[in-house]
């Protein structure tokens, strides 16, 4: 595996984990306004 790859692959993972958190936001917000 090349140096790039790991990046493109973390990256992947951090973008994948920031919408993850927003969802568990939003969702939790949404909740509180119901």
């Amino acid at each position: 595996m090349y140096l790039i790859d790991t990046n493109i692959f973390l990256e992947i993972l951090l973008e994948q984990a920031k919408k993850d958190v927003c969802k568990a936001f939003l969702t939790q917000h949404a909740d509180y306004s119901d």
